[in-house]
């Protein structure tokens, strides 16, 4: 068994190499427990949303990220979906968003299992 230690900085840019962040999300930076970044809500008037989003565990196939709440981002909760087109192994349940690393990881890399996924000053082990 090997062990990958990967700073969020590095997983960012990994995403955008691949093509895995959507056209409406723009200036993806990493904050303590993980990143923040813009979305294009494509409602009138307000263009731009910031989003942070923590990371909160993994289960063994989700990985459980949460949306900071608050003002713009509460109210427009019910647009994110519309806004940012999710694609399958992706989950919504306001503030919470899935990740089904079993598909992300198994659909792209033979032989590769993830079983545990901790974040630690500012590293992905």
């Amino acid at each position: 068994m090997a062990q990958i230690i990967a700073r969020v900085e590095d997983i960012i840019a990994v995403l955008k190499a691949n093509g895995w962040v959507s056209r409406k999300v723009s200036d993806i930076q990493p904050v303590d427990g993980g990143v923040s970044f813009k979305v294009d809500t494509g409602v009138p008037f307000v263009g731009a949303a910031k989003v942070q989003v923590h990371y909160v565990g993994y289960d063994g196939r989700w990985a459980e990220l949460e949306l900071v709440r608050g003002g713009l981002l509460d109210k427009l909760s019910g647009f994110i979906p519309q806004a940012v087109k999710l694609p399958s192994y992706v989950r919504f349940e306001y503030p919470r968003i899935f990740v089904d690393i079993e598909q992300v990881v198994g659909s792209r890399v033979r032989g590769l299992a993830v079983e545990s996924i901790q974040l630690e000053g500012g590293s992905f082990t």
